[in-house]
């Protein structure tokens, strides 16, 4: 019998395909379709976020190039201008502008000194020793733009 067993033509055997991957189901379809989209937004945003911070990202570098006080007071008017409107902005002047600044900061700072600091826009270095004017109007900049109240560019 075991010499009969050995000449049968027996086939091997034959196992089913593999499943494939394709089609997928509703489930893969809805996670990568969730995947772009929420790459895309990501990649939106911090677009958006860079273009809102270009202008004080600038006038930060600008800043601590300045020596006087009235150059650093001409980067914080610059700066402004960039996300206030101009007709909002250009009729401030003395006391008007640190009352605008320090609404804008949410704290007073500017309007306490604003008589040291309109004759420290006039003085040479050797006289302004007494406030750090130049880091007031950094400070203005880091914590104050952009505009996160009312306001922004409306022209």
């Amino acid at each position: 019998m075991q010499q009969q067993a050995d000449t049968l033509p027996l086939k091997g055997l034959h196992l089913p395909d593999a499943p494939s991957w394709f089609p997928l189901s509703i489930a893969w379809w809805l996670t990568l379709f969730t995947i772009i989209i929420l790459s895309t937004l990501t990649f939106w945003l911090l677009k958006r976020r860079r273009a809102q911070h270009a202008a004080k990202n600038t006038a930060l570098k600008l800043i601590t190039q300045q020596q006087t006080p009235s150059q650093a007071m001409e980067v914080v008017r610059q700066v402004a201008f960039s996300y206030y409107s101009r007709q909002e902005l250009a009729a401030l002047t003395g006391s008007a502008w640190y009352d605008f600044l320090d609404a804008e900061l949410g704290s007073e700072r500017f309007k306490p000194k604003s008589e040291l600091w309109q004759s420290a826009l006039y003085m040479s270095n050797e006289k302004t020793e007494e406030l750090d004017y130049i880091a007031d109007c950094e400070y203005w900049i880091r914590h104050a733009l952009p505009p996160k109240r009312h306001g922004g560019k409306s022209e």
